[in-house]
């Protein structure tokens, strides 16, 4: 053990994913009712992992910060989410090197300024490793990390919807349709704080629509060296997006919304440099067989015009990172670097 993280395990992980293929896509599930208005909470449902089927009991409350509720908005979620998920990568990469943690945190935070997206995130740590080492990590934890890549870099969202008269299928991506520019993004305010724990056990720290701390524990499935004690970032990042799709949808309806993602952890693990890190297939399925697919179309097309993180997702974003040692910055760059930078 180390940081609390199986290293045999993760070699036996490297070695499954290495010899069969399908054991190296993971495909996550999240889900909900349509009506926003229902006191109903996301359900994390059960992972698709290689040839494996992963029960998962977790589900998230998630209010905006906008309206009246007390628990911490979608976007603040988001950012947990890409917090929690550059903190894992970064503990792995460190405890491969034989590095050990006293204790790693960060802070994520999100503004928009003059039509201009401000995305970025800072990370503080204790560690017996050499600075050396740590700044080679944190670059690379930029290319590795998921759902760094995913905020980062371009790309589309499937919305497959049926309702009473069929189904439809079709994708939303930056060249078909209009989406609200960032100066109108509500993202005042938004940030996420994480604390590593133990392993692949992190808190997240978010601030609920009373300021009071409101706190949320993230963690691994075993199957994926973690301890099951609560949903893994992506998860969080898929309840965000679906989360926001509901409210905006604003249809009192019994139907039902959940939204699938996908990840190949080939690339993350340095199986395949030609497999991408971060979560791809991102679907959102809308069903109510009460309504026509026009009217869930027409009201699906102002709900994308009030979007926050649909348009951060499907376009190429820029983010600010910074790595503090002993209270001191050791590292600091904009990602996506220039592939020179990253060698």
């Amino acid at each position: 053990m180390r940081n609390g993280l199986n290293i045999a395990a993760m070699s036996e992980l490297i070695s499954e994913v290495r010899e069969n293929d399908i054991e190296a896509h993971l495909f996550y599930k999240v889900s909900s009712c349509l009506n926003p208005d229902a006191p109903d909470d996301i359900r994390v449902l059960s992972l698709e992992a290689g040839s494996a089927r992963v029960a998962r009991y977790f589900s998230i409350a998630m209010g905006d910060k906008y309206r009246k509720s007390e628990s911490p908005s979608y976007m603040d979620y988001a950012l947990g989410a890409l917090g929690s998920c550059v903190l894992i990568t970064f503990v792995f990469g460190c405890s491969a090197k034989g590095i050990i943690f006293n204790s790693i945190d960060a802070k994520i935070s999100i503004t928009s300024q003059n039509g201009e997206l401000s995305l970025g995130y800072s990370i503080c740590i204790d560690c017996d490793g050499s600075t050396e080492d740590i700044v080679d990590i944190s670059n690379m934890v930029s290319r590795f990390s998921p759902n760094h890549r995913t905020f980062q870099d371009e790309n589309c969202i499937d919305f497959h919807i049926t309702g009473s008269d069929g189904e439809e299928l079709f994708t939303v991506d930056k060249s078909t349709i209009e989406l609200t520019p960032c100066v109108e993004l509500k993202v005042k305010d938004s940030e996420a704080r994480l604390s590593w724990l133990h392993g692949t056990q992190y808190l997240m720290k978010l601030k609920s629509n009373n300021w009071q701390d409101f706190l949320f524990k993230v963690d691994q499935p075993k199957q994926y060296i973690g301890y099951d004690y609560g949903p893994n970032p992506q998860e969080i990042l898929l309840a965000s997006i679906l989360q926001e799709v509901k409210e905006n949808l604003l249809l009192s309806t019994e139907g039902n919304i959940q939204v699938n993602g996908h990840v190949n952890i080939k690339g993350i693990l340095g199986v395949d440099s030609t497999v991408e890190p971060k979560m791809d297939r991102v679907k959102i399925s809308i069903v109510d067989k009460n309504i026509s697919i026009l009217d869930i179309k027409s009201c699906l097309k102002e709900a994308l015009a009030k979007s926050v993180l649909i348009p951060i997702f499907i376009n190429q974003n820029k983010i600010v990172v910074s790595v503090c040692r002993n209270d001191s910055v050791i590292n600091s760059y904009i990602s996506p670097q220039k592939k020179a930078d990253q060698m």
